[in-house]
């Protein structure tokens, strides 16, 4: 498995990821897969592109093609930019429970760790997405938020979790 920085010349794959990554596990995503098919090429395109120290990590299989991908996104604000989020965070489902989303996430946070000023490291998850949960807080990440029914697909409501992790925080014994 290798996993890397993401770049322009990986749009395409990046686009199909997320378009399975909408159809497999909808219920993950903040945007639902017909917010992203009325985007004009172009604007779902640019969303795959990262910008000065924001980045987008990829994980590829043997054969080259990309199976998981974690964005990372810091503040532009000058009295916010202490913090990062982590977003579109996933991983096809026959890759999972293989260490890929282990991967992915320990190389963006120790990329954030190496970016001056950035201080927390801050996602959203529905609680019902247990792996992902897990993952997360075995990372250090610490439940500080709960918004209930915030997301909705059709008649069904998700409660998500609002996580931190705290770069500079010394791990409790």
């Amino acid at each position: 498995m290798q996993v890397r920085e993401l770049d322009s010349g990986d749009v395409e794959s990046i686009l199909e990821l997320r378009r399975q990554g909408l159809l497999e596990s909808p219920q993950a995503f903040g945007s639902s897969l017909e917010e992203e098919d009325s985007l004009s090429p172009e604007l779902r395109r640019s969303k795959c592109i990262a910008y000065g120290e924001d980045f987008i990590l990829g994980a590829f299989d043997e054969q080259g093609c990309l199976v998981g991908m974690a964005g990372f996104r810091r503040e532009k604000r000058q009295k916010s930019n202490h913090l990062a989020s982590i977003w579109g965070m996933y991983v096809s489902p026959e890759f999972r429970c293989r260490g890929v989303g282990k991967q992915l996430l320990t190389m963006l946070i120790n990329r954030a760790r190496s970016t001056h000023g950035v201080e927390q490291i801050m996602l959203d998850v529905v609680k019902e997405m247990v792996p992902a949960r897990r993952l997360y807080l075995g990372h250090g990440f610490e439940i500080d938020g709960l918004f209930r029914e915030a997301l909705r697909e059709g008649n069904r409501y998700y409660d998500v979790e609002h996580m931190t992790l705290f770069l500079n925080r010394k791990p409790e014994a």
